[in-house]
């Protein structure tokens, strides 16, 4: 089932990784997404410009955005993925098969987007 809220997170900016956590990805300036094996950080709108719609479900229920900014895969040891914020708030959360799980990552634009979409298998 696709779960989907309108937030704008602080800093712009939302982690995707195991319930357990990971090594997060150093930051580069200008970088939408950047990516460890075990976490992906999205940036998105400014939060001051207004909310970003985050959606997250299987790869077969969820409709990608335009541009597809990651493909990869997270180990997810715990078998949880989670969407959270820098202040570590899970604000989405989706059980998964594997430990190891591919997710693509679609947005609406290549700068600031407001809507992402972060589809697993």
């Amino acid at each position: 089932m696709t779960k989907s809220l309108k937030i704008a997170p602080p800093n712009s900016l939302f982690f995707l990784s195991d319930l357990r956590g990971g090594q997060a990805p150093d930051f580069e300036p200008g970088k939408l997404v950047l990516a460890t094996d075990s976490v992906v950080s999205i940036r998105c709108l400014a939060n001051v410009d207004g909310k970003t719609k985050i959606s997250l479900g299987a790869r077969a229920e969820v409709a990608s955005a335009a541009i597809v900014v990651f493909s990869g895969s997270l180990k997810t040891p715990s078998r949880r993925l989670v969407v959270s914020t820098v202040e570590e708030d899970a604000v989405l959360r989706e059980d998964v098969s594997g430990t190891v799980t591919k997710v693509v990552i679609s947005a609406n634009r290549e700068t600031e987007p407001d809507e992402i979409v972060v589809a697993w298998e």
